[in-house]
């Protein structure tokens, strides 16, 4: 699966992609904003352990152009196997400014992208 990441309002900025199984309630950040994903096992793990699910440019930087493209190479191992078909996964990425602190340096969230598991 291929992701074609869109931010021309910061370019060059770096960017985070993250999956969870779910987008409701999503989580709050102090300043009232919600990143759309839901935390959980699958969300954390892709953050810390992405390679394990065929995702290694999940953080990285967009270009001087705001655009970055992030693959996720769906491997058929025992995380996603046990999961079966129809299996809903979402999708989302967030810009930030490592010169802010805290959720301030959250610059961007985009909306989820759902995929589903066949």
């Amino acid at each position: 699966v291929t992701f074609n990441i869109s931010n021309p309002q910061y370019p060059n900025s770096p960017y985070y992609m993250s999956g969870a199984f779910g987008t409701s309630p999503g989580m709050p950040l102090s300043d009232g904003r919600i990143i759309p994903l839901n935390n959980d096992w699958l969300l954390n793990a892709l953050l810390f352990v992405p390679q394990l699910f065929g995702l290694n440019n999940n953080i990285g930087l967009l270009d001087s152009q705001g655009n970055a493209q992030v693959i996720w190479n769906l491997p058929s191992n025992l995380y996603f196997g046990a999961l079966g078909a129809n299996t809903q996964l979402y999708f989302s990425f967030a810009t930030v400014d490592n010169s802010l602190q805290g959720d301030q340096a959250i610059t961007s969230i985009a909306p989820a992208v759902n995929i589903t598991l066949q």
